[in-house]
């Protein structure tokens, strides 16, 4: 009953969007409701675009209205931002619960793992993969737009966020920058296939030193991976008292990165 009351919920907020809407004053506002995707397609000429990935449970209306709000304005007008939804799937940590979840994930016990393989076995590689296909035939289709894969950005919250990593190691192209909020990453990587030119690519972290669902020890284990593999350009920023949500600081030093990043391809 709760997965059924959540998942109605999800598409009631998915409702709050017309199919399309230009009352905005950056964006045409495009729903996909078979996809269940919501589309930011700027009125200025589209020259670069980031693919953002909500956490366990949200829905592409989670982050909506964050980039939406012109307080925070997290992209420049130039940039389509594609809000993806997960597709529904039991949840063994859930006991089983039906919601949006990327990949199934069997236990959040990061707090007592040995090794980071023990953690990463927590996690369906195999539902884990299955998403990376699918966020790639996304970045295809805004590479066939926009001519260069650099000009394609990817990121997302919790779940989201480890899914923005793996795709961003899996994907044959080199793209433009990730943004990892929350989260980890949860895919054991063969390090010897990984690209040098790929190590080069900017990354922005921001982890709450309060987080009670990916704690961050944990995460910053997880990220150290990678700059111990060559990511120099990896940029962490933690924040003390703040759990496993946004915080206002939080929001005001995406936006300063975001900004930075993008408006240096136009």
């Amino acid at each position: 009953m709760l997965a059924k009351q959540r998942l109605s919920l999800i598409e009631r907020n998915l409702r709050a969007f017309s199919t399309s809407d230009s009352r905005h004053p950056i964006y045409n506002i495009q729903v996909d409701r078979k996809e269940r995707s919501i589309t930011l397609v700027p009125k200025e000429s589209h020259k670069s675009s980031l693919i953002w990935l909500h956490g366990l449970g949200d829905s592409a209306n989670g982050f909506a209205d964050v980039f939406l709000n012109e307080e925070y304005a997290w992209t420049p007008p130039h940039v389509k931002v594609i809000l993806l939804t997960a597709p529904e799937r039991p949840v063994t940590l859930n006991g089983g619960m039906v919601m949006n979840s990327w990949y199934d994930i069997y236990s959040l016990r990061g707090d007592y793992i040995k090794s980071l393989d023990e953690l990463f076995d927590k996690y369906s590689r195999e539902e884990m993969l299955q998403s990376v296909q699918t966020v790639s035939a996304v970045i295809d289709k805004e590479i066939e737009l926009l001519g260069d894969s650099r000009k394609v950005y990817i990121g997302g919250f919790s779940q989201g966020c480890a899914l923005s990593l793996a795709t961003m190691i899996l994907y044959p192209k080199i793209l433009g920058g990730l943004f990892c909020l929350s989260g980890m990453n949860a895919l054991k990587i063969d390090w010897s296939r990984v690209a040098q030119e790929k190590k080069e690519m900017p990354i922005f972290v921001h982890h709450g030193e309060a987080d009670d669902v990916i704690q961050h020890k944990v995460a910053i284990k997880t990220y150290q991976e990678f700059i111990d593999n060559g990511f120099k350009k990896m940029e962490i920023k933690t924040e003390k008292h703040v759990g496993h949500s946004l915080s206002e600081r939080e929001l005001q030093r995406m936006r300063q990165y975001v900004r930075e990043r993008l408006n240096s391809m136009v």
